[in-house]
């Protein structure tokens, strides 16, 4: 399997799909991701899915990458592991796409 980073987001996207789809027992650890993660773009801090390409920047050069690291924790922004994959920047939507398939489908009775 090829590094992460050399993968199509939209595949990676499909696979966590598909682990919904087969119900296969599949292990998830998330984490914080850490400093190193922030990018300084033009001045203002950054930080982009590995998985989706989905990026977010400070609207100021005030908000220092430590500031902008506890804000993208708050919000949701993991490092993921599997058996499968070692994604070190993934946005909240993607980590409850891998996670979407350990929560029991709830189905609406008719």
């Amino acid at each position: 399997m090829a590094p992460i980073k050399d993968q199509d987001p939209s595949k990676i996207r499909q696979t966590a799909q598909s682990f919904n789809k087969e119900k296969l027992d599949m292990s998830i650890l998330t984490t914080q991701i850490g400093l190193e993660h922030i990018a300084l773009v033009n001045g203002h801090a950054n930080i982009t899915c590995q998985c989706c390409k989905h990026s977010e920047t400070a609207s100021t050069k005030v908000i220092s990458p430590t500031d902008w690291l506890v804000a993208a924790s708050y919000l949701g922004w993991r490092h993921v592991r599997t058996e499968y994959t070692d994604i070190d920047v993934v946005c909240p939507d993607c980590v409850k796409a891998f996670h979407s398939h350990l929560i029991p489908q709830i189905k609406e009775a008719v």
